[in-house]
C-alpha cells in the first residue's frame, strides 16, 4: 500500500476542506483525485482502499464515491446507526497519558468521536503512534447499559462520544 497516498486521502476526507463531502461523509472520487498532489488514478485509490488491515476507507458500490469510515475532525454525519458494542473495548494511547485518562476519562479531542478497538493488538498499534504504547480497557457493555451510544464504524472499530472515567481501567 502507498502510505503517502493513504495519508493524503485521510487528510482530505477527514480534515481538509478542499473536497466537498456529500451526505454520509461521501466525496466524489474524481474530486478527491483532482486535489491530491500525486494525481492518482481511480485504480491507485481503489488499491489503497482495499489494502491494510483496518478498513479506513470505503468506495460506494458504483465506485463513484469514497469516504473515510472514522477519524473525522470535519463536521460530518456518517449515518451510522447506534449499535450494541462488545462487553469490553480497548483504547490505545501513549503511556504518558494514562494517568490523565484514568482520572478524566477519554475525550474525543479534535475528532468527532472517541475511537475504540475490539482488540488489544490494534489498540497497542494506535498507542505506538504517540510514543510508548499503553492500552486502556473500556467497559463498553456497562456504558451502553447506562445509555451511552456506540457506532460500529468498521471491522473491530467502534465510536462513541466520550468515555467517562468510571468505565476506564488500565490493562495489566
Amino acid at each position: 500500500m502507498d502510505r503517502r497516498l493513504s495519508k493524503a486521502i485521510a487528510f482530505h476526507l477527514r480534515h481538509g476542506d478542499e473536497v466537498a463531502l456529500l451526505p454520509g461523509g461521501w466525496a466524489r472520487l474524481d474530486d478527491l483525485c483532482r486535489v491530491l498532489r500525486s494525481r492518482p488514478s481511480r485504480a491507485e485509490v481503489a488499491a489503497v482502499v482495499a489494502a491494510g488491515d483496518k478498513p479506513r476507507f470505503e468506495l460506494s458500490d458504483d465506485g463513484e464515491l469514497i469516504r473515510a469510515r472514522y477519524g473525522h475532525s470535519r463536521d460530518v454525519d456518517l449515518g451510522y446507526v447506534p449499535a450494541r458494542p462488545p462487553h469490553v473495548l480497548y483504547h490505545g494511547t501513549a503511556a504518558t497519558t494514562v494517568a490523565v485518562l484514568l482520572a478524566d476519562g477519554i475525550r474525543r479531542q479534535r475528532r468527532r468521536y472517541v475511537h475504540l478497538s475490539q482488540s488489544v493488538e490494534t489498540a497497542s498499534q494506535v498507542g505506538a503512534r504517540h510514543g510508548r504504547p499503553a492500552v486502556l480497557e473500556v467497559a463498553a457493555g456497562r456504558m451502553a447499559d447506562d445509555g451511552h451510544r456506540f457506532f460500529h464504524a468498521a471491522a473491530g472499530m467502534w465510536l462513541t462520544d466520550e468515555v467517562p472515567p468510571r468505565y476506564v481501567r488500565a490493562t495489566t
